[in-house]
């Protein structure tokens, strides 16, 4: 009785590895495939290949301005943030009771700027003009 059982159970095993690795294997290349055939090229005019460049252009110069901030020019950036946003999203000034140093406030200001751009660019532009 013993030799038949181990036979069934190697043989279950065999079977479960096989069917496992199998299946990993159809699903790595249904993934590549699928993966591959999405990337197809975008013909675009000249004209939005400019656009697409003086967005990221314009983005980074925003992100450059920001390193070069003072706090109170942060603060002032987030409290005219602070003033559109609904409250769940506000950025805190103070943390623990005390000033939030301007290093955590300037990648806040990065964070807010990189999901909220059309908020974020017209308000540094108002702050770095005014100083």
């Amino acid at each position: 009785m013993y030799p038949l059982f181990q036979k069934v159970l190697i043989f279950v095993i065999e079977a479960v590895a096989i069917v496992g690795y199998g299946s990993l294997f159809a699903h790595y290349i249904l993934t590549h495939h699928l993966e591959s055939s999405k990337t197809e090229p975008i013909d675009l005019t000249d004209e939005q290949t400019a656009d697409i460049r003086n967005t990221n252009i314009d983005t980074a110069l925003e992100l450059g301005q920001i390193e070069q901030l003072t706090l109170r020019q942060c603060r002032a950036v987030i409290r005219s943030l602070n003033a559109r946003l609904p409250k769940s999203d506000r950025i805190r000034l103070k943390i623990n009771g005390k000033d939030a140093p301007t290093s955590w406030l300037r990648l806040q200001i990065k964070q807010h700027l990189e999901n909220r751009q059309q908020q974020v660019a017209p308000i540094l532009e108002e702050i770095l003009k005014a100083s």
